[in-house]
């Protein structure tokens, strides 16, 4: 036996949710009713919205919207801003450590004030890569445990005070690293934490805005001395490194340059350039899905400037996961510089489960080993451009990024480097990386 009780339209949500709460009531009763008279239902209750209202124009939103009120205890903020204060006036050797929420609440210019009057200096992490600018005589550089750099890891240990401002300590910043807590204050989003002390509900702008309006007098501190960046002399005959790719690119990366790095052996690299331009470095280092640069270079490249050059660095698993991406770029005419280093393993995989492959003779994981692939000729494929550098080639020399301003004319072709490794060779994550000296496509104009 079916029924079928009613059938309404209505454009009025408030009215739909009645008429929904009607109808349901309304097949309770035939339920019972049908028990009653023992007969059996055969078909279920159908419900759903008219195909139709998907087209439909929404209502126009009404006034304006406003960020939610930020709130602290003032009781807490003015002994934490006094405690902090007098903390940075008694140091002999203080330091700020920039977090991603600085960029996220919008308190970059607050925080750089604040640097800037205290005279103190400062460094980030890979989540906040470039929320400062790096060209700033008081960057030091990113602080992510044994990744640093060697004057950064000597700043913060000799460093008698930390400052931290929105930073998420997690196992990549923290790496082979334990921070200091009792030298050491986490101001994040509405805590602060110092040593043993907890002191909730202070937001992180109200306590730099109490910071900066108490009258500190900026003192001469030991500030290191930056290492200054020199390009390498490369040689045909050069073994490619990681490290050397990335000493190279540095002189490529300019206020108009936006980096980005894909979560694999190439965040250690990455991390170790120098970004002018706030904002102008991308990387997934919350999450670290592998596979995600060299897509979201498609993104990059919509919405940056037209006298902008995105740059991207991925490992070689990440890129098989994610290849057709180049298909996009190229349809849509975009123009990203994508690196695919190519060590024929996945890096990080095996380096989580056993760090002394990379520097014995003890094989590879099977598992960790990839399926090698020729990167350069897949511009055939989606009709890009490739280069392959490796050993025997005309060194990384012949296969930098173009002038920016030819670069930057070129609108239908997009630059595809992989510095890879001969498939039969034992994977060279060891420190060099040689590959074949087939190379596909013209030849760029060395710079």
């Amino acid at each position: 036996m079916h029924l079928l009780a009613a059938m309404s339209h209505t454009d009025s949500l408030v009215l739909a949710q009645v008429l929904v709460d009607t109808k349901v009531n309304e097949t309770k009763r035939s339920a019972a009713l049908l028990d009653q008279l023992d007969l059996k239902r055969t078909s279920p209750d159908l419900r759903g919205a008219a195909p139709d209202m998907i087209d439909l124009e929404c209502e126009p939103p009404r006034g304006v919207l406003q960020p939610a009120r930020i709130l602290s205890d003032e009781t807490s903020l003015e002994q934490l801003v006094a405690q902090i204060c007098a903390e940075l006036e008694n140091a002999e050797n203080p330091m700020i450590w920039v977090g991603v929420e600085i960029d996220r609440l919008g308190l970059q210019q607050q925080t750089l004030r604040l640097i800037q009057r205290l005279n103190v200096p400062f460094v980030t992490e890979l989540m906040s890569k470039a929320v400062l600018p790096e060209d700033h005589p008081l960057f030091v550089g990113a602080l992510d445990g044994q990744a640093s750099s060697t004057p950064v890891m000597d700043l913060a240990r000799a460093s008698d005070f930390i400052l931290v401002l929105g930073v998420w300590l997690t196992d990549i910043n923290s790496l082979g690293w334990e921070p200091d807590f009792d030298k050491t204050a986490f101001a994040s989003l509405d805590a602060v934490k110092f040593g043993t002390y907890f002191g909730g509900q202070v937001a992180l702008e109200h306590l730099i805005g109490g910071i900066l309006a108490k009258p500190l007098t900026p003192r001469v501190w030991n500030l290191p001395e930056k290492p200054a960046h020199s390009t390498p002399t490369v040689s045909p005959v050069d073994g490619i490194t990681y490290q050397g790719v990335y000493d190279f690119i540095q002189r490529y990366v300019d206020e108009k340059t936006i980096i980005g790095s894909d979560p694999s052996m190439n965040y250690f690299g990455s991390l170790l350039l120098d970004v002018p331009s706030p904002g102008r470095f991308v990387g997934q280092s919350s999450y670290s899905s592998i596979g995600y640069i060299a897509p979201a270079a498609t993104g990059i490249c919509l919405a940056k400037k037209s006298d902008q050059r995105v740059m991207v660095f991925s490992g070689d698993g990440g890129f098989q996961m994610t290849t057709q991406c180049l298909s996009t770029q190229t349809r849509f005419g975009l123009d990203p510089i994508i690196f695919v280093i190519n060590n024929g393993v996945y890096g990080v995989e095996q380096w989580l489960a056993d760090s002394t492959v990379f520097h014995t003779d003890k094989p590879f994981y099977t598992s960790c080993t990839l399926h090698p692939w020729n990167y350069s000729k897949l511009s055939g494929v989606f009709g890009c451009q490739g280069w392959m550098a490796g050993t025997g080639t005309p060194s990384v020399l012949a296969a930098v990024p173009p002038d920016p301003a030819q670069h930057a004319q070129s609108a239908h072709w997009s630059d595809r480097l992989s510095c890879g490794r001969d498939p039969a060779e034992r994977p060279a994550c060891r420190g060099s990386s040689s590959g074949r000296p087939a190379r596909t496509g013209p030849a760029p104009s060395a710079p």
